[in-house]
């Protein structure tokens, strides 16, 4: 399984937030993180180091080097049924151990973990786990490139938006800071650093017009956009 382990230690913990001053029209961004390490893709355009990420609290949503990846709404798309029974088996297991777990009054980072746990021994199913909070899982299937978040809470839904996009944001942060390749667009996909030679060989082949055997990426959306990226007249006019 392709899990970078130090995803359950501090990496989502909150960075500093600072109020950008630069002008008047980023006096509302707070700036979450800046690093130099780490790459990112966005809707097939490489996004030069350093990377600043942002949060805009108006959103809310997250930036990085001004460019918006629109991860908030994802962020409001809890986990219900996944697109399995096996998964969906997995994750009720998951509820019903969370419960076990508020029940036995085990709380905050020490039930999170727990209940990741569950997901990370289903090493079939699942790619990564990511602890984005004390209540808050993000889950990576094996070959899905879209992320599915995870309540570990009983009978409690974040009723906090900037705060989870601010998380978040934290949280990609962190995966650039030890090497990671995030690649945003029509789906997302986070690649370990271990991972990363063999996903750019891949990706340049694509660029080339190539064939991939055994792909890693295979949202057939990311492909396309790595092949050709998204004209920024295109993103302008999505974003209207």
């Amino acid at each position: 399984m392709r899990f970078v382990r130090i995803a359950l230690l501090a990496l989502c913990v909150l960075l500093p937030i600072q109020a950008q001053a630069a002008d008047s029209a980023s006096k509302t961004l707070q700036v979450i993180g800046q690093t130099s390490t780490g790459q990112v893709i966005w809707y097939g355009h490489e996004l030069r180091a350093p990377h600043v990420i942002t949060v805009d609290p108006t959103g809310p949503s997250i930036c990085i080097n001004g460019q918006p990846i629109h991860v908030a709404a994802a962020m409001a798309d809890t986990v219900t049924t996944p697109a399995t029974a096996t998964k969906s088996s997995l994750c009720q297991q998951a509820r019903e151990f969370t419960s076990q777990l508020v029940t036995s009054g085990v709380n905050g980072r020490q039930r999170i973990e727990q209940v990741a746990d569950v997901f990370q021994r289903a090493d079939s199913l699942v790619d990564m786990v990511r602890i984005v909070s004390d209540d808050l899982l993000a889950i990576h299937w094996i070959g899905d490139p879209d992320t599915v978040y995870f309540e570990a809470a009983a009978d409690q839904l974040p009723n906090d938006p900037l705060q989870a996009t601010r998380d978040y944001a934290a949280e990609l942060n962190g995966w650039l800071e030890v090497g990671c390749l995030i690649i945003f667009g029509d789906g997302e996909m986070i690649i370990a650093p271990a991972e990363v030679p063999m996903v750019r060989q891949q990706i340049a082949a694509l660029r080339q017009g190539q064939p991939v055997t055994k792909p890693f990426i295979r949202s057939p959306l990311i492909i396309e956009q790595l092949r050709h990226p998204v004209s920024t007249t295109d993103l302008l006019e999505r974003g209207k």
